[in-house]
């Protein structure tokens, strides 16, 4: 389970219960748009560069994979 403050203009910030060991940016067409190693539970993901519309935010944590939807405006 975890917190996405959303939409986002040019930080997208994230929080979890657990460490996050990867996440990725998907657009709508399922094309990876951002790969990162995080490591931590706690932080912001700077997506200014990226063209306003709805994407999905892949994490991945020793549990499993959880996907969410954010808006970049």
């Amino acid at each position: 389970r975890f917190h996405l403050a959303n939409p986002s203009t040019d930080r997208l910030s994230v929080a979890c219960e657990t460490d996050i060991e990867q996440y990725m940016i998907y657009d709508m067409t399922g094309s990876l748009v951002f790969c990162h190693k995080a490591g931590n539970c706690a932080f912001d993901i700077d997506v200014q560069e990226l063209p306003f519309g709805i994407y999905l935010l892949s994490l991945c944590t020793k549990d499993g994979v959880t996907n969410k939807r954010f808006v970049k405006n």
